[in-house]
């Protein structure tokens, strides 16, 4: 609905979001029409459309609030380098620091890895499957509740792929162990978070819809505590914003190789 209708010309309106997230999931049969153009966010409209520069071009039009209270420090130093430029500055939280220094991280100061699989991804129907990497994330999961120096729920640990062959074949692999760890897509987690998030990529042969920035803005902002990524590092870096993750974990020394 326009926001024309909620007020007149002399009406104020506050949009408050963040244009490099994912945009809304559009569940309308009628706004799924192109000429609706219903897949952009109003404040994604306003960031980027060439419509909106003059807009734009008045400072007091747009506050950028760049401090994130989620993350561990070095997570979010992650997600401020990839996708937001540097600009994104931690309030360095003392209640997200459980894992440094544990047996499962490779760079012992730093809350992140990296497994690069040598899977293989499976066609289902229009989706993707992945099980060398189903087999990976129960492992890490295995590994996690197995640190006896930290405490953990299952329902502290998200499991993040972006197909849903994915993520009925994690559902069925971890129902009958850890029935309340939640597993869903990148777009399910719009807006939540977890101490923990393990996020399975899926694809060897093809990136998809693994190239959209937004999509891995989403998925690795999501963690608190903990981000553990899996996938196929010789597709990944195909895309240059996965590329350039791999490239600044492969750095601080947080890849492990299958």
């Amino acid at each position: 609905m326009p926001l024309f209708t909620f007020g007149n010309v002399n009406t104020k309106f506050a949009i408050a979001g963040d244009p490099k997230q994912l945009d809304p999931v559009i569940v309308s049969s009628v706004l799924r029409y192109k000429s609706y153009n219903s897949k952009l966010s109003t404040i994604s409209r306003l960031n980027d459309h060439p419509e909106y520069e003059e807009f734009r071009k008045n400072k007091r039009n747009f506050v950028t609030l760049n401090t994130n209270y989620r993350s561990q420090t070095e997570i979010c130093t992650l997600v401020s380098n990839i996708i937001y430029e540097n600009k994104l500055i931690s309030s360095d939280p003392s209640d997200c620091n459980d894992f440094i220094g544990c047996e499962i991280l490779k760079n012992k100061e730093i809350p992140i890895v990296f497994w690069d699989v040598n899977g293989a991804e499976k066609s289902v129907n229009t989706s993707f499957m992945n099980q060398e990497e189903i087999d990976q994330v129960f492992q890490t999961i295995e590994n996690i509740f197995k640190l006896h120096e930290i405490y953990i729920s299952q329902s502290d640990i998200g499991v993040v792929t972006p197909y849903k062959a994915n993520v009925f074949g994690f559902k069925k692999r971890l129902e009958a162990v850890y029935p309340e760890i939640t597993v869903d897509s990148v777009e399910r987690y719009q807006g939540s978070e977890r101490d923990v998030i393990i996020i399975s990529t899926v694809r060897t042969k093809k990136l998809g819809f693994l190239c959209d920035p937004k999509r891995l803005c989403t998925a690795i902002s999501r963690p608190r505590k903990l981000l553990v990524l899996i996938g196929c590092v010789p597709v990944l870096i195909k895309d240059p914003k996965w590329k350039e993750l791999i490239e600044f974990l492969h750095k601080n020394n947080c890849i492990f190789s299958s």
